[in-house]
């Protein structure tokens, strides 16, 4: 207790408002050799910076800097993942007005999600997204977190599996939030990646193993190659895959639903392809296209993909 041991004046408050804040800063920090061999840890200095801002908040609860007092602990408390302690103090100090009572707002929904009180953390962010709040000069303004708000709301969408919220949520804040462009890909790009060969045996199914995200049907084709003439053309089969076959009928094709949202999985698509050889299977879906090659053969081959 630092306060208990000096007289109640402004010079002990200055002090016990700058002592936490300074601990925060070296515990982000590599700590000295000396509090090193002293055993002294970052979750030590932040254990005691958070008893000093109770302890600031405790003899000044009606201090001008109670605010800022309060958004430190709060943010030291996330870091001690003392998730429940941060929201209540967070909400205790957001229910009156400020310059920080938007951060604190946003805090707590951190908070929240952290605890997976979702709806809560939801409204949370909600809040600071689209009201407005008091600024240094007296004025009403929008929130200066509002964009990392909703950001926060479109991952926990995401979260809870509301897809369709989340992209919306993402795309809201592309040009202001640098994380929004790659979460919203994340959940809108197609991936259509078949195995590159596949080697089968003359009893076996014709399976290929395909990754896949954001793809609803699959087109396919299989085209018959003749890998003699190939070998012989292009003194190799690592080209195959790149075969033109533009106007060339195929021996198969079909379409397969496959529903595959955003987050990638793989699965096992069954082709038609009974006779013995080797086909260029071309896949279309999601706006993309790919190729792989399927052998059936009883032969023991040994293949490389280039």
């Amino acid at each position: 207790v630092v306060a208990g041991r000096y007289p109640r004046v402004s010079a002990v408050g200055d002090a016990l408002f700058h002592l936490p804040q300074r601990l925060g800063t070296m515990s982000e920090s590599a700590l000295s050799a000396e509090l090193t061999e002293a055993g002294i840890t970052p979750t030590d200095l932040r254990l005691m910076a958070a008893a000093w801002d109770r302890e600031y908040l405790a003899e000044w609860p009606k201090g001008e800097r109670r605010f800022e007092v309060g958004f430190h602990l709060v943010r030291t408390l996330l870091q001690l993942d003392a998730h429940s302690r941060a929201a209540d103090w967070a909400g205790l100090l957001a229910a009156n007005p400020s310059p920080l009572q938007d951060g604190l707002l946003y805090l707590e929904g951190v908070a929240r999600a952290e605890q997976r009180e979702d709806s809560r953390a939801l409204r949370l962010f909600e809040r600071v997204a689209n009201e407005e709040f008091p600024t240094t000069d007296g004025r009403k303004a929008p929130a200066q977190s509002r964009a990392d708000a909703r950001f926060a709301a479109a991952k926990l969408h995401e979260a809870r599996g509301e897809l369709d919220a989340a992209r919306k949520g993402y795309a809201a804040v592309i040009g202001s939030h640098h994380d929004a462009a790659y979460a919203r890909a994340n959940l809108t790009a197609a991936i259509l990646e078949p195995e590159p060969l596949r080697l089968i045996g003359e009893d076996e199914r014709a399976r290929l193993e395909v990754r896949l995200a954001n793809v609803k049907t699959v087109n396919l084709r299989a085209y018959r190659l003749d890998l003699r003439t190939l070998f012989l053309r292009d003194g190799g089969l690592a080209g195959m895959r790149k075969v033109k076959v533009s106007g060339v009928s195929p021996v198969w094709s079909g379409q397969i639903k496959v529903a595959a949202g955003p987050f990638p999985r793989k699965r096992q698509l069954e082709l038609p392809l009974r006779k013995a050889g080797a086909y260029l299977v071309q896949l279309d879906g999601g706006g993309k296209r790919s190729t792989s090659v399927l052998v059936r053969s009883d032969l023991e081959l040994t293949a490389k993909d280039e």
